[in-house]
């Protein structure tokens, strides 16, 4: 008979992993399905917006789905970080390389002020017209030939998802230059990148806005409506339909999109079961109307009975009584004191009794002197105050 230490013994018992529960019946170990739920996670970054968190929920949620054992919290965490970075990584060198040369030092040099001037010509470029007139929707116009002519329009981006270019632009369009500056170069370029093509399309949409503000015809808003009407290259004022993948472009995201929906390529099982599901719903709906007595069919149109008043929950009544047995009774004293509006001081005004009567108690006292902090810096920090004193 062998022997064995109690560390030994307890260090056999313990599962220190999924490896140790792999015999879970019907699930897999976390190692197996490790690379299948990395090329869903890098698929995401890839395609979204999705912070950190929201990835996390989506690979437990994928774990789950695909009976998967799921790993520790840190061991996923640091998994979702790592895809996160070699995704952002690649995504930010596919566009530096993408890049000419001259066009990279343009956009950077967009960082700079210029002498005799109080912010950068980045600044300058982002900043819209400030009023509605002729001479700003010229100068609108002015803005977008200046930008355009970088050339960062004809740069080819399509690789990379309208989404993410739509954030890059984002953090580029809120950044301040100098934090811009201190960027890694490939994430600065792919940054600027973003930010100038928005900027093509951007004054484009406040020329046009200041348009329809000066010249609000009858025909022109009607064209608005049905949008009849486009501008090219615009953001607001475009052609929506141009921005949808089609052909070869469609080709090249295809894969990653359709990973990343966790959708097959042939939609016609996935349009089955929403069709199944929203007649289930409907019979589901159907079913219930007739015992139903909030609502009936009127002429073919639902009619929803009025709500009727919401009784009082039978526990209010005696917590009402408890929390009212805990308050304290405050005599207040026959002087009220009132702060004045501008500064920390108080004055005393006499009341009907006249002089002081008795002493002033100690909780009195406190809720004066709660009332006073009230009226001069708010009722949050009064309440605090008074709590750390306590």
């Amino acid at each position: 008979m062998t022997s064995t230490s109690p560390g030994t013994e307890r260090a056999r018992r313990r599962p220190t992993s999924t490896r140790g529960r792999s015999g879970t019946p019907g699930y897999r170990d976390f190692t197996e399905g490790e690379e299948e739920l990395r090329e869903f996670l890098a698929a995401r970054v890839w395609s979204s917006l999705e912070g950190p968190r929201a990835q996390f929920d989506r690979a437990v949620v994928w774990l789950v789905n695909n009976r998967v054992l799921l790993p520790g919290v840190t061991t996923l965490a640091r998994m979702v970080a790592a895809v996160r970075q070699e995704e952002n990584d690649r995504l930010h060198a596919a566009l530096y390389e993408a890049v000419p040369y001259d066009l990279r030092t343009e956009m950077v040099r967009l960082l700079e002020v210029p002498e005799k001037k109080r912010v950068s010509e980045l600044e300058r470029l982002r900043l819209g017209p400030m009023r509605v007139s002729g001479r700003a929707m010229e100068l609108a116009l002015d803005r977008a030939r200046e930008v355009r002519g970088l050339g960062a329009g004809a740069v080819d981006a399509v690789r990379v998802p309208a989404a993410r270019m739509t954030g890059l632009a984002r953090y580029g369009l809120t950044s301040k230059a100098p934090t811009l500056k201190r960027l890694e170069v490939t994430r600065q370029t792919a940054t600027l990148l973003a930010t100038v093509r928005h900027l093509e399309t951007a004054p484009v949409d406040d020329a046009l806005d200041l348009l329809h503000t000066l010249m609000a015809t009858k025909l022109l808003a009607k064209a608005e409506r049905r949008r009849d009407v486009f501008a090219r290259d615009g953001d607001r004022w475009g052609d929506p339909r141009v921005k949808l993948l089609a052909g070869e472009k469609w080709t090249a995201a295809e894969p990653k999109v359709l990973t990343a929906l966790g959708l097959e390529s042939e939609p016609a099982g996935h349009l089955a079961e929403l069709a199944s599901a929203l007649h289930a719903a409907y019979v589901q709906v159907a079913a219930g109307l007739p015992g139903n007595t909030a609502l009936e069919v009127v002429a073919g149109r639902l009619k929803l009975a009025k709500l009727g008043k919401a009784e009082e929950p039978k526990l209010m009544p005696p917590f009402r009584q408890l929390v009212n047995g805990m308050l304290p009774k405050v005599d207040f004293p026959a002087r009220c004191v009132t702060p004045t509006p501008t500064t920390s001081q108080t004055t005393a005004r006499p009341s009907n009794g006249g002089a002081l009567r008795g002493l002033i108690t100690s909780t009195s006292v406190r809720v004066v002197a709660v009332v006073i902090r009230i009226r001069c810096t708010g009722p949050g920090r009064a309440f605090l105050e008074l709590v750390q004193r306590q």
